[in-house]
């Protein structure tokens, strides 16, 4: 599983770099000759939101979010597991009212 988010994450970054090569392509084209692609702010669009999720995916495999991993380890060990039943909770309240 985590050699599948490191792939994932590997081809967030890769999307991120196809996204900024499509929009320098659109700006020089629509200032030199007058042509746009007219999508590029919608495929830009879907392409940042797989890379986001997909980076997401690859970071949490490897427990790289240092904000919350930092404070989480400084808390007592009986706390940790309340803590992340809380987390859960408050992610399924947004999971729902999204669905909603």
């Amino acid at each position: 599983l985590a050699g599948l988010a490191a792939l994932m994450g590997h081809l967030a970054g890769w999307g991120f770099i196809a996204c900024a090569g499509l929009i320098t392509f659109d700006v020089v084209a629509r200032n030199t000759v007058g042509f746009s692609s007219q999508s590029t702010t919608e495929l830009s669009g879907y392409a940042l939101a797989f890379g986001i999720a997909w980076g997401l995916a690859h970071a949490l495999a490897r427990r790289a979010h240092v904000r919350i991993d930092l404070l989480v380890m400084k808390l007592p060990a009986p706390v940790r597991p309340w803590l992340h039943l809380l987390a859960m909770a408050f992610l399924l309240g947004f999971a729902a009212t999204l669905t909603w």
